[in-house]
């Protein structure tokens, strides 16, 4: 690891102060051969400096930190008991939730992520983990699975439209599968709380989770994107998943010193950006 890396880290609590981010990413260079292994604020990470998540591990102690805080402090005691999170990647936030929930079964359709996860399943002790290697949507089928961007792995998408200005490439045709069906495989009868990431696949996700959302009435971190309800059966899904349910969006505050923190809004989703449904 080079010098100008280290020194970066040994100062993360910086992380906080507005544009340090932003100006460490472009002094560190994206280096193929450097792998590192660190204690971070949940739990210990491993991984390599030109992946953009794994870069965020060691240079700032952590990836979304103030997200699962307030995620995590809205989640009742009694919502503790299985977690689900839908698009995995290397199991980041997998790890702070594995401490606060009872059960976390995590769905990643990716393989060039599965060693990477299991890896940090192991070095941090975390058995109540489940992987499950697949992507979950309204029907069993097989899909292309295409990456948006190399330098982050998490931009991995089922959805055959240029996102990000960037052009898409494949790498694999993974298996779909509906929820429902592997809840009942899996022997969960009851959801507490679901993390949804999966880059504007996400109502074909709770399509195939309807009888569930209905029934468990789980809390839901997930991202709304511009276009995400506007036909007829995007509408009806929505009308279910906002259904009784307060909506919270991801805000971030502070002039000098950026804090992310969960702010209370009336109706649908106008921005795109990460909510929470309680």
């Amino acid at each position: 690891m080079n010098l100008i890396a280290r020194t970066a880290r040994s100062l993360r609590g910086l992380s906080r102060l507005r544009g340090w981010r932003r100006v460490v990413q472009m002094l560190v260079p994206r280096d193929h051969q450097s792998h590192f292994k660190v204690t971070n604020w949940h739990g210990i990470h491993s991984g390599r400096m030109s992946d953009y998540i794994q870069r965020q591990l060691y240079l700032f102690g952590g990836y979304e930190q103030d997200e699962i805080n307030a995620f995590l402090a809205i989640a009742s005691s009694e919502r503790r008991g299985v977690l689900l999170d839908i698009g995995a990647n290397i199991g980041v936030h997998r790890i702070a939730f594995s401490k606060h929930f009872g059960q976390v079964f995590a769905f990643e359709p990716n393989p060039n992520l599965w060693a990477d996860f299991e890896q940090m399943k192991a070095d941090n002790s975390a058995d109540n983990l489940t992987l499950v290697k697949c992507a979950l949507g309204s029907e069993n089928t097989e899909l292309p699975f295409f990456l948006v961007d190399d330098y982050n792995l998490g931009l991995g998408t089922l959805v055959q439209e240029e996102q990000y200005d960037r052009p898409l490439k494949k790498i694999h045709d993974v298996p779909v599968r509906v929820g429902m069906e592997i809840l009942r495989e899996q022997g969960i009868d009851k959801v507490d709380a679901i993390k949804i990431d999966v880059q504007g696949f996400e109502l074909e996700v709770l399509r195939g989770l309807r009888e569930m959302l209905e029934r468990d009435r789980p809390i839901i971190w997930m991202e709304f994107a511009e276009g995400l309800h506007d036909t007829p059966a995007d509408q009806e899904i929505m009308r279910v998943l906002l259904q009784g349910r307060d909506l919270f969006q991801f805000v971030v505050t502070g002039k000098v010193f950026r804090r992310t923190e969960l702010r209370r809004i009336e109706g649908m989703p106008a921005t795109t950006g990460d909510y929470v449904l309680i």
